[in-house]
């Protein structure tokens, strides 16, 4: 198993040790729904309340990962929680907490997909989607087309369009799919 592998698994060992309702997205959540793809960090949207922020980076020692304390303080409150492999630094996780109605249903919507340790939720194709569209780096459009071209035809549009909007997101959606 690779870094971002390994990492995801003690991860989530981690999340059930913690009671989390989670969902797999990013690079790895590509990687389980589309293709085979580089990414050195495992991200996740966690559904528990922000101010378990600390108890999770704390626990997190005891699955192998380190956090940065300046990082914590930063990026704690704000709901971002960045973990680094203790043996591999180049390595790590985002552990993002639900603020937002869409985040909430992107753990909702996650379904399980089987990896080689065991299975995860995963987000929704549809999520995918709109987070990438959302976060619109180079990086992020590509895989956007990728989720378009491979999965196309049977996204749900209507999902989509109502999301879409209500995250701003409408032209960027029907710049990728056409008229929703």
């Amino acid at each position: 198993m690779s870094g971002p592998t390994v990492a995801l698994f003690r991860l989530a060992s981690l999340l059930s040790e913690v009671g989390a309702r989670w969902a797999l997205v990013g690079g790895m959540a590509m990687i389980a729904r589309v293709h085979i793809r580089p990414t050195d960090d495992v991200d996740v949207v966690l559904a528990l309340p922000v101010s378990r922020a600390r108890e999770i980076a704390e626990r997190s020692r005891r699955h192998g990962f380190t956090f940065d304390e300046e990082e914590m303080r930063t990026f704690g409150e704000a709901g971002l929680v960045r973990l680094r492999d203790e043996q591999d630094p180049t390595t790590g996780a985002d552990l993002i907490f639900v603020d937002s109605r869409f985040l909430d249903d992107v753990v909702n919507r996650a379904t399980s997909v089987e990896l080689a340790f065991g299975s995860v939720p995963v987000a929704s194709v549809e999520d995918l989607l709109l987070l990438k569209l959302d976060a619109n780096r180079p990086e992020d459009l590509e895989d956007a087309i990728t989720l378009k071209d491979v999965h196309g035809a049977v996204l749900d549009r209507a999902y989509l369009k109502a999301q879409g909007a209500a995250l701003y997101l409408t032209a960027r959606l029907e710049a990728f799919l056409g008229p929703l």
